[in-house]
């Protein structure tokens, strides 16, 4: 459950009071409700009454299944919390898990899909691909990225939309680049459709619903003049035209530019209600009407500095100067006395004063009412809306796909019927965007070469090689194109990976148990169409143990899994092993070595790699110089096998330049090792 729950970060979990799941309450918004809230069979009935339906056959659930109980809860919170459910809870979906391709939370994260490891957003798969110029894009291109599809033919359809959204239309662009143009002024049509079900929404956010609607035709137009347009396009054209009732009544009702609040006012249309036109009036021209009781107060008094303002203390005021006070007639009553004026009222301006009053509060009243009554009609229009929703958020994220495939340089994969993995020059989409230059390499997994051990320095490119090949199949069964010159993909129900080290000492696991666990994991559920990334088993007990554990590992995966794997490991003695098999190969990460230096091509060969250049690595990474040359001499003992078993430390007691000197003087004799 918890590998499910990171694949849908759920903003809240609903469970029952006494339900014993275990899930991390640091994690996530868990909240507890009464058990009844699950009862399948009271919760039938009302499923039933809510979808007005005599059944739930037609979503695949019974009276007793444990969806239909939570489904049940479902509708009990949102009524609960919403004091409503909305008509855009209309439909019960099982998502099945056999749709997908299986990847566990470890495989997520390591091939930093939309959580960097690093914590850089810019450093995700999901960074590459979000080009989206919709909210609702955004979130679909993020969905699709954590459910590539099993099934081949679904993942083709969106290869086909791809295709032809790269494709040059008469204005000399792409026809993304157009579809974009219009999408841009598109409201977040899935968000604003659940808000109007629940009568939640704000007066702007219809205004951009009534905008989008007519925006939509201008869309529908282009792509169905383009006969050339596949299947999948033509389906989501279908819905973007919306009922013309619907625009006609936005239209008219929703003024031009809306308050954020019904509470603020103008939010209607001028002309559409005459009771609300006359308040509106009237609270609007009340500046006008005071002027003119101003005017004629100014006559009847002859006092040419006379005049009525306003403050929130004591509202409409006449205001009189000192010099002025014996014109001042019988019939103004005294309201404030000032050092430098007198202010006064009369029944006329107190008469003015209630009805510009009682006009603004009349005004929002009425509007809110006339709101209310808008939201009541468009009810019937919720499903259409959320059909429409769904269509664009697809559409942008297709035109993201094929924004990132042009810029990119990605090409379309193809498809076979067995587990099979054969791509050229593969580059890893994060990396090749952070490095000045990218060395692509090829990767060949089929019946004849299942299993690939990967050996060579650290720092040589062995996880990026591992991670690129993943993220190549996991975009292909996601529908979008591929980071390659050539990629022909096969039948994979899962993906998994370990890779890195890392402990969980909370609960009670170190490093090498959580690597033991997760390669448990692997070693149970790999099928012959699965593809395993495994690095640097065995690395956290001693030499012999992990060389054995690693050994017995290989010969699962081989003989039992039969999966398409690649192994990358520093035990040579297991690249010996690989020439017992058949469908078993050795490739090495190229290194290029002078006499003074060495420099990781990062290139991919056939073969075993000679040697695993550590303490080179160690040397430029600021290991100080007395230890680099204690295990320079340290390795030139084992390795010609006369190393002693005393703790001679007396090459830390010479000096820095008899060191170096020392060190410069053995690099001819010493190939030096280095780290991935």
């Amino acid at each position: 459950i918890n590998d499910y729950l990171n694949i849908i970060r759920p903003a809240e979990i609903i469970i029952s009071e006494h339900s014993n799941i275990s899930i991390d309450p640091s994690q996530y918004l868990i909240t507890k409700v009464d058990e009844w809230s699950f009862d399948s069979e009271h919760g039938y009935d009302r499923l039933c009454q809510h979808f007005s339906l005599t059944s739930l056959d037609c979503f695949d659930i019974g009276r007793k299944d444990i969806s239909t109980g939570a489904a049940y809860a479902i509708l009990c919170y949102i009524n609960k919390t919403q004091k409503k459910v909305g008509q855009h809870i209309n439909k019960i979906v099982k998502e099945s898990s056999d749709k997908y391709i299986a990847i566990d939370e470890k495989t997520r994260i390591h091939l930093e899909i939309t959580d960097s490891l690093h914590k850089k957003n810019s450093h995700t798969i999901l960074s590459i691909f979000d080009h989206c110029v919709t909210p609702s894009g955004s979130r679909w291109v993020r969905h699709a990225l954590h459910h590539p599809f099993s099934e081949q033919s679904l993942a083709s359809d969106r290869h086909d939309a791809i295709d032809w959204l790269l494709k040059i239309n008469a204005a000399h662009k792409k026809h993304y680049e157009t579809v974009h143009s219009f999408l841009k002024s598109t409201a977040d049509m899935e968000r604003i459709t659940a808000r109007l079900s629940i009568k939640t929404i704000r007066p702007r956010e219809l205004a951009s619903l009534r905008d989008t609607g007519h925006v939509l035709p201008k869309l529908f137009g282009y792509i169905n003049q383009h006969k050339d347009s596949p299947r999948l396009v033509q389906d989501m054209s279908s819905h973007f035209l919306l009922p013309d009732e619907l625009v006609n009544l936005l239209d008219n009702v929703i003024a031009e530019e809306p308050s954020q609040c019904v509470q603020d006012g103008n939010v209607i249309r001028k002309g559409y209600d005459k009771e609300l036109d006359h308040y509106y009036n009237l609270y609007k021209n009340a500046q006008n009407y005071i002027q003119e009781l101003r005017d004629r107060e100014r006559e009847k008094t002859q006092i040419n500095s006379l005049k009525i303002a306003y403050n929130r203390i004591c509202g409409y005021y006449i205001e009189i100067t000192p010099s002025h006070s014996s014109k001042v007639p019988p019939y103004y009553q005294r309201k404030q006395s000032l050092k430098n004026a007198e202010r006064f009222t009369t029944e006329e301006l107190m008469k003015l004063e209630s009805e510009i009053s009682l006009a603004q509060t009349k005004s929002i009243e009425r509007e809110l009412e006339i709101f209310c009554e808008l939201l009541e009609s468009c009810q019937v229009f919720v499903k259409e809306l959320q059909e429409c929703g769904r269509s664009l958020s697809l559409l942008d994220g297709l035109c993201s796909f094929a924004y990132v495939a042009h810029h990119n340089r990605y090409i379309r994969p193809e498809f076979c019927s067995e587990p099979y993995l054969e791509a050229l020059e593969v580059r890893h989409p994060v990396v090749e965007q952070h490095v000045t230059q990218f060395v692509p390499n090829d990767v060949n997994l089929s019946s004849k070469r299942k299993f690939t051990m990967i050996t060579g320095p650290n720092m040589g490119g062995k996880s990026t090689y591992m991670r690129q090949t993943a993220i190549l199949v996991l975009l292909a069964y996601c529908g979008s194109f591929v980071p390659a010159k050539f990629a022909k993909v096969g039948t994979i129900d899962r993906i998994m990976t370990r890779i890195g080290s890392s402990d969980n000492l909370s609960q009670g696991q170190s490093t090498f148990m959580v690597e033991m666990s997760e390669m448990a994991k692997i070693l149970r559920q790999a099928t012959a169409e699965s593809l395993l990334l495994i690095d640097e088993i065995g690395r956290g007990t001693s030499t012999y143990d992990g060389l054995s554990l690693a050994q017995a590992i290989m010969k699962h995966i081989i003989e039992t899994n039969k999966s398409l794997c690649l192994f990358s490991t520093h035990y040579f003695e297991l690249t010996e092993v690989i020439s017992t098999y058949q469908n078993a190969t050795n490739i090495h990460l190229c290194v290029d070595e002078s006499s003074s230096d060495i420099t990781f091509l990062h290139t991919v060969e056939d073969g075993v790699a000679q040697k695993s250049y550590g303490i080179h690595v160690a040397r430029i990474a600021g290991i100080p110089e007395k230890v680099i040359y204690y295990a320079q001499e340290l390795l030139t003992q084992r390795e010609s096998g006369s190393y002693l078993t005393r703790n001679d430390m007396s090459s830390f007691n010479k000096s820095k330049d008899e060191i170096c000197s020392n060190y410069n003087s053995v690099i001819d004799h010493i190939k030096l090792l280095s780290i991935d």
